[in-house]
């Protein structure tokens, strides 16, 4: 099975995610960064899962998106995934990404 390595960015990106949402309901920001957690552990049985993401055009580097997130994750290798970031779909595109 695949080992998933949330990078530091990510989980920078998951605590910003729960404090924002939190603002209005805790409840609710918790029920969100939970689906985010589910529908990454997909990507354990089938890295292939996710499409590739059309602003970088490269293979190995590929999004789910879950709700309004997109999570971006790179294929390392056959036995790792790293998840870069989880972005919101209606913000710009992250520039630490494209260089």
């Amino acid at each position: 099975m695949v080992q998933i390595k949330w990078t530091r960015q990510a989980k920078l990106d998951m605590k910003n995610i729960f404090d924002y949402i939190s603002n209005d309901s805790v409840k609710y920001a918790q029920r969100q960064i939970e689906g985010i957690i589910k529908n990454t552990s997909f990507i354990k049985n089938n890295t292939r899962i996710g499409r590739i993401v059309p602003e970088l055009n490269n293979p190995q580097i590929r999004e789910i998106i879950v709700n309004k997130y997109r999570v971006i994750y790179y294929l390392k290798d056959v036995t790792r995934v790293d998840l870069l970031t989880i972005h919101h779909s209606a913000k710009e595109f992250p520039d630490f990404l494209i260089e």
